[in-house]
């Protein structure tokens, strides 16, 4: 699973980032650590899943840090638990 993430936040992060660029040049990019679900806590599958995306996520974020990007900008969940929330609206 962690090699398929891997893979897609490859293709995607910087293709995302080149064609915002490409549009809007000075725009700052943020990109968020996806918060750790809650039945992480127990459940190991759900937490290995929650850290291969994150990590991905900060290896992606620092190649384009390396290849020369600007105005780009890295939050990560250190340590945060998410919550569901659904509404019935």
């Amino acid at each position: 699973m962690l090699r398929l993430v891997f893979a897609f936040f490859c293709i995607c992060a910087i293709t995302l980032l080149e064609i915002i660029r490409s549009k809007r040049p000075t725009t700052p990019v943020v990109f968020v650590e996806k918060m750790t679900p809650e039945k992480a806590i127990l459940d190991e599958v759900a937490r290995n899943n929650s850290y291969g995306r994150n990590k991905a996520l900060r290896v992606e974020f620092e190649k384009m840090l390396q290849e020369g990007f600007t105005n780009i900008y890295y939050i990560s969940n250190q340590g945060g638990i998410g919550l569901r929330w659904r509404s019935n609206c």
